[in-house]
């Protein structure tokens, strides 16, 4: 990242304080006001997230306590899940401030075949040669076998977000969410942590995990239906209103929280969703972020 680049990442800083008179300056210009509040949401979104990172330009080093001191270190909002998210290597970086490990214990239960199933999927997926194997099956050099014994909760916070099941509440369990690459729009059906011994330490590794079933894309042929596409900012899509089967995604995979209703469109094949992010960034800015930061 260049000397400018930097300097406009300060500049939104400036921006951010100075709003509350530019607010009274601009009240005479239609629209100004707006643009002002949405360019500085942005600059000061993207900064916070800079601050979070491990990348931060050596010569934004020396204002890191000013900024800090500026947004506090609340990290209310999930800018910071989304760049764990886009990053293959973060999942050890998940519970560094988190308030999920202080909730107290709950019994230790059997997932469904078809969970332990997805998560020994998942836990292997995260290098080239599979680490862990079913306790059903038999033994086999440089592997471990999965406990299969679960704790489920009905809700987890972190960092200030709370993320539920569907049981527990409808709204608040729909989010956007990382998986195979690309992101996707689902409702939470469970909440589980799970702890597993490793090759590499001699403690217990203990993750959460949430079940979640994804929102049905749209087809090759609705999708050009899509009167959001254009839009890319805005960060919202359509769905078809039905689910794909569930997946297991790592707690740090989930995006942000979304809001969906229905859309009716005759042109469409099937009944449709509309899906919207509530995150406070859009994610193609993100990547680009993202981009630039690696």
């Amino acid at each position: 990242m260049g000397l400018c680049n930097a300097i406009r990442l300060i500049d939104g800083l400036v921006w951010s304080i100075l709003l509350p008179s530019i607010l009274v300056a601009n009240q005479g210009k239609t629209g100004d006001v707006e643009l002002t509040f949405i360019h500085t949401f942005c600059r000061g979104g993207n900064l916070k997230a800079l601050m979070a990172s491990n990348s931060l330009p050596e010569v934004l080093g020396s204002f890191r306590p000013i900024i800090q001191s500026h947004f506090r270190k609340d990290f209310r909002g999930s800018i910071l899940f989304d760049l764990l998210s886009l990053a293959p290597e973060s999942h050890n970086l998940d519970n560094e401030g988190s308030d999920i490990l202080r909730m107290g214990k709950q019994p230790l239960v059997t997932p469904s075949n078809d969970v332990y199933v997805l998560l020994l999927q998942q836990l292997n997926d995260d290098g080239p040669v599979p680490r862990y194997r079913s306790y059903t099956d038999p033994f086999k050099d440089c592997t471990i076998s999965l406990e299969p014994k679960i704790q489920c909760w009905k809700s987890v916070h972190k960092k200030g977000v709370v993320y539920v099941t569907e049981s527990q509440h409808v709204g608040n369990s729909f989010v956007f969410f990382h998986h195979s690459g690309s992101s996707h729009a689902g409702q939470i059906q469970e909440i589980f942590s799970h702890s597993r011994t490793t090759m590499e330490l001699s403690d217990a590794v203990t993750e959460f995990f949430c079940v979640v079933k994804p929102l049905q894309e749209l087809g090759e042929v609705d999708i050009l239906r899509d009167p959001y596409c254009p839009y890319l900012l805005l960060n919202v899509r359509l769905c078809y209103d039905g689910f794909d089967p569930i997946v297991v995604i790592r707690l740090q995979d989930i995006i942000t929280h979304c809001a969906t209703c229905s859309y009716v469109d005759p042109l469409l094949s099937r009944n449709a969703r509309v899906v919207l992010s509530l995150d406070r960034v859009s994610m193609p800015v993100l990547s680009q972020l993202y981009t630039i930061l690696n």
